[in-house]
């Protein structure tokens, strides 16, 4: 449900911020809660695999390290924590939690994932890589080199022709959302 919530809406401190909402109703218990949370931090990858698309292999790859990382924080930290309440019997799972609860494990969640997972980012970066493969062509370079800075008028030439080609590139886009938008219903 926070998965889907926060996919849809692409933000997790909306999403997160209508879970504080239902929460002053006095019916959603820490149970409830837990799992939603560890789903709104998947759901919050859709914005970066949404951008990605059409996007040069290594902004592909940055998605998707987010959202192994969170995948992987979230499998991990709900694994341990139905563990220790198996062993332990958590007795606080039916307590009603305010919103500044929801926040405090939304926080912590993400602290203890980056604390555990930052020691294992090549990891990360090997899935992504394995993900996204490598394709026979070979990607558009841009002309931008620091060995140009030694020729002033070439490496503002040079700069004149990215920038044009930034530009091109923007209004194309531009011009694609607002037919999107105009065809929208």
């Amino acid at each position: 449900t926070g998965a889907l919530l926060t996919g849809v809406i692409q933000s997790s401190s909306a999403s997160v911020g209508i879970l504080q909402a239902l929460s002053m109703t006095g019916g959603i218990t820490y149970g409830i809660a837990i799992p939603i949370i560890m789903g709104q931090n998947i759901g919050t990858c859709i914005t970066a695999l949404l951008s990605c698309i059409g996007a040069t292999k290594n902004a592909r790859r940055t998605a998707m390290v987010h959202l192994y990382f969170n995948l992987l924080g979230t499998f991990i930290f709900l694994a341990l924590f139905y563990i220790l309440n198996g062993i332990m019997h958590f007795t606080f799972l039916d307590d009603v939690l305010d919103p500044a609860h929801i926040a405090i494990i939304h926080t912590s969640f993400n602290v203890l994932a980056t604390a555990l997972l930052l020691p294992l980012s090549n990891v990360l970066v090997k899935l992504a890589t394995i993900s996204i493969k490598e394709k026979p062509g070979k990607e558009e370079e841009w002309p931008l080199d620091e060995r140009f800075l030694d020729m002033p008028a070439f490496a503002l030439e040079q700069c004149r022709n990215v920038i044009g080609r930034m530009a091109t590139l923007s209004r194309d886009t531009l011009l694609m959302a607002l037919s999107t938008i105009e065809q929208y219903d």
